[in-house]
């Protein structure tokens, strides 16, 4: 079995109807929208009934373009609803997004960084902020941050992590990884 069908509708829709493969790709691409859509009812909203209309095309483009299906596909979508022109999404997803981003960063990265903060260009002067416990009995935070400062050029999301519990004066900011 081709395990690009996991991910790629187009390539599970190619399986033929009633095998297994075909059940083993649909249970695959169920997960993704749980993955990708829990965290984001706003989202989902945005494009009912079940947020299917995006989520389809969204994983067939980060199949093609083989983006990481780690944290940030949450911002890649963000980007993604922006470059389709998909006005109907609101602040409120956008947020959404960013928000899944960070948790799933504070869930998953294994570096010795503290915190995450992420930057979205079409929203100056805020960001979300994602900081790991640093107990086992302590759960992880992710909150909206004010950035008055921010000077960042260009658009799409920036990111800048930190290796202490308190954010540096001065970020050192990176365009969000593949």
């Amino acid at each position: 079995m081709d395990y690009g069908c996991l991910i790629s509708p187009a390539a599970a829709r190619g399986l033929p109807e009633g095998s297994r493969e075909r059940a083993l790709a649909r249970l695959g691409l169920r997960q993704w929208w749980h993955i990708v859509l829990d965290p984001c009812p706003a989202l989902v909203k945005s494009f009912p009934p079940d947020g299917l209309a995006i989520l389809d095309p969204f994983l067939q483009y980060a199949f093609e373009r083989k983006l990481s299906m780690g944290w940030s596909l949450h911002g890649h979508l963000l980007l993604w609803l922006e470059d389709n022109h998909f006005a109907s999404f609101s602040e409120d997803a956008a947020t959404e997004l960013l928000a899944a981003a960070a948790a799933r960063w504070t869930n998953t990265d294994q570096s010795e960084d503290k915190a995450i903060l992420l930057h979205f260009h079409a929203r100056p002067g805020t960001g979300i902020a994602g900081w790991k416990s640093r107990a086992a009995a302590e759960e992880n935070r992710v909150v909206l941050v004010d950035l008055p400062g921010a000077r960042l050029e260009g658009r799409g999301i920036s990111m800048a992590a930190c290796t202490d519990a308190q954010y540096p004066e001065d970020f050192l900011w990176s365009k969000l990884p593949q």
